[in-house]
């Protein structure tokens, strides 16, 4: 019997007709009874391989036979309610809705190419990547496209053998290479412009997200109760990114503002009730508003054209507030470690990115400022290192040069 136990599944190993098979049973080692079962596989797939049957039509009779699940309809309704259930405890609402507009994309693309599959189990590995090359043919960046696969890999990994599926259809698919601009940051003089100009919601979202770091979500959907004017910091709960809590001091002018919109809009829980309304309906309307008011100001070179991708790509936009916060942080000396806590970032490696922003003159104004505590002095009691290497030269010849070539050495390293 060729049968042994990897990880926590027992796999096969035999030789028929001079070819080796090898692979796995797909029986756990569950209970006592497990490793017989799996022998029993064994012996099936052996005779029926003796028997000059497909090894693939075997092994897809074996999976019908091992599987005790429920079926699973393809129907948006009936799968959304199994897929919210089992995997959708913790996520946010817009996260929720984003995942149920890609699995009804799929399903209607079920039903419209493949309409002989009536169960999600029957799914497999060539429909998977006939999907995903639909997706590719469509318009649209990598990265959504990339969002759609993953929320499919999600949801087939959800259902498991319960439902019967033992193996993921999308596992095998790669996702596509995402061509990125990098968000630039304000220049001081773009920074006067918006102060002078911005009005209305439009200066309460870039003041904030210039003095805080927040991201947008954030800001639109920031609380009263999450803004302690007595002790002059903002102390969020749970960022919508990330979930993680967050304080951020309230610097002077956004506290001024801030004061002015709660005695503005008395009755309501948001600090910017227009802004909460915006982004919960017409989220689309803020990115192109603050686009229009940027190029009413001279800030034109907001977007630019990355190949594979039909729409221009936005470089300069809210979003590149929380650039220029991290940026004028590190530029004005604030520790690296408070700037990661303000930002929220859940690993270094992201706010270095942010962080990256100054240019070669920046970083050479600041760092002269920097005291000289670190700079190299000589020892007590020794001579400048110019003159002892002056010294040294002086007093090489053709029989000392070994000797005191290390210490010459040493004098041109330090």
């Amino acid at each position: 019997m060729s049968i042994y136990l990897r990880g926590d599944t027992f796999h096969y190993d035999f030789v028929v007709d001079g070819k080796r098979h090898r692979g796995t049973t797909g029986i756990k080692n569950l209970d006592k009874n497990s490793r017989k079962t799996a022998e029993e596989r064994e012996i099936t797939l052996r005779s029926a391989l003796q028997n000059k049957y497909s090894l693939k039509i075997i092994w897809e009779q074996a999976k019908n036979q091992m599987t005790v699940g429920a079926q699973l309809p393809v129907d948006l309704e009936a799968v959304w309610k199994v897929f919210s259930a089992r995997a959708m405890k913790n996520a946010q609402d817009k996260r929720k809705k984003t995942y149920y507009a890609h699995v009804k994309n799929f399903i209607e693309w079920l039903k419209t190419n493949h309409q002989e599959i009536d169960d999600l189990a029957a799914v497999s590995d060539s429909v998977a990547v006939e999907y995903f090359n639909s997706i590719v043919a469509q318009p649209g960046a990598n990265s959504s496209k990339n969002e759609k696969i993953s929320t499919l890999k999600r949801l087939f990994s959800s259902f498991g053998k319960a439902y019967g599926i033992l193996d993921n259809p999308f596992d095998g698919i790669e996702y596509l290479r995402v061509s990125k601009v990098e968000r630039e940051i304000f220049t001081q003089d773009e920074l006067r412009r918006i102060g002078d100009n911005a009005t209305g919601w439009i200066k309460s979202l870039c003041l904030t997200a210039l003095c805080t770091g927040l991201r947008e979500g954030d800001i639109c959907m920031l609380k009263k109760n999450s803004v302690k004017l007595n002790t002059h910091w903002i102390s969020i709960p749970a960022v919508r990114k990330t979930n993680r809590p967050i304080d951020i001091p309230l610097m002077p002018a956004l506290e001024k503002h801030i004061i002015e919109c709660f005695r503005e809009f008395p009755e309501s829980e948001f600090v910017y009730p227009e802004l909460a309304d915006m982004y919960q309906h017409h989220h689309e309307i803020i990115g192109k508003k603050i686009k229009e008011f940027f190029d009413s100001i001279g800030i034109t070179d907001t977007q630019a054209e990355v190949k594979g991708y039909a729409r221009k790509m936005s470089r300069k936009d809210v979003h590149s507030f929380r650039h220029t916060f991290v940026y004028l942080a590190a530029l004005n000396g604030i520790p690296f470690p408070l700037v990661q806590s303000i930002v929220g970032h859940s690993s270094p490696a992201m706010t270095k990115i942010y962080m990256d922003h100054a240019d070669r003159q920046d970083k050479e104004n600041y760092f002269k400022r920097l005291p000289q505590y670190a700079a190299k002095k000589s020892l007590p009691g020794k001579k400048p290192i110019k003159e002892r290497l002056e010294k040294l030269l002086n007093s090489v010849t053709s029989d000392n040069l070994d000797r005191v070539r290390p210490r010459l050495l040493r004098l041109l390293r330090s």
